[in-house]
This record gives structure tokens, C-alpha cells and sequence, in this order.
């Protein structure tokens, strides 16, 4: 069994088994190796891992059956932060949902927008320092991601 995090390839190698049932020193020497979670694109969830055509001298004396291991893709973290901003006194302030950098993408992913709020973006609020406060994250393949938030300045 193996895992690795979202937007890495995972090479499988030959020689990452167990073989039982072998007797008078015989062996397997290798065996091949595939899962469909082992490529950068694989999104997170739980994969087969296959094993085939085992490899190893005497082995025609067998009938040799594989067992499935199990390859976790995990998330890859990823950070958003709001982007600082000010307005004057007495002003309203629209912060949108693009007014932030992600960092920590992998595939070309994209987070399309987050929820941006700050008790400070209305015309009545004190001239003072507000958190801008960002959730929500939206994007295709979001769910590949475990999202941390860093708070803007207002």
C-alpha cells in the first residue's frame, strides 16, 4: 500500500512486493506495477494498485495469483490570502470574490473566486483596521486541496 499528495507522480517501481508461498529458495524478482492514482493528475481518492507478469527464475512451477494493494491520493495544501485594501471614511466598499492570491496549485488547477468580508466594507464603519476575511473557495477541482485562509487587511 502506498499514498502520495495530489499533483505528484508516483512511480510505482518493480520490487515493491510481498511474494508468499515460495519454496526451495525460489523467488520472484520483480513484478509490474500500475495504478490509475499513480499519475499528477489523479484527483484525491483511494486506487487500485495492480500487480502482473511477476518475474523470477523456476516460476513456471506455480500458479500465481496477485492480491490488489491500495494507493491513497491525498490533498495538497493550498493557501488563499485576501488581498489588502482601504477605502475613505463614509464610503462603501465592495470587496468582490477575485481580490486574493492562491498559492499551492498544481495541474493548472484555479480557485475561480472565495467569499471576501470584512466588518469594515460599509460607509459606516469607523476609520479603523478590519480583517478581510476570505472562505469558501470555489474552483473546479477545489476538493483536491486542503484550503487554509490568511486574512487581508482593510
Amino acid at each position: 500500500n502506498r499514498s502520495k499528495t495530489y499533483g505528484e507522480a508516483l512511480t510505482l517501481g518493480s520490487t515493491e512486493f510481498t511474494a508468499s508461498g515460495l519454496v526451495n529458495s525460489d523467488m520472484v524478482t520483480s513484478v509490474t506495477l500500475t495504478s490509475a492514482g499513480a499519475a499528477a493528475t489523479a484527483v484525491v481518492n483511494t486506487y487500485e494498485i495492480t500487480a502482473s507478469a511477476a518475474q523470477g527464475p523456476k516460476l513456471a512451477n506455480y500458479t500465481i495469483s496477485y492480491a490488489k494493494g491500495t494507493l491513497t491520493v491525498n490533498p495538497k495544501a493550498l493557501t488563499i490570502t485576501a488581498n489588502n485594501r482601504s477605502k475613505t471614511y463614509g464610503e462603501a466598499l465592495t470587496l468582490g470574490s477575485t481580490e486574493f492570491t492562491a498559492s499551492g496549485l498544481v495541474n493548472n488547477d484555479a480557485v475561480t473566486s472565495v467569499t471576501l468580508t470584512s466588518a469594515g466594507a460599509s460607509a459606516s464603519a469607523d476609520v479603523d483596521t478590519y480583517e478581510i476575511t476570505a472562505s469558501a473557495a470555489q474552483g473546479p477541482k477545489v476538493g483536491n486541496y486542503d484550503i487554509s485562509y490568511v486574512n487581508g487587511t482593510l
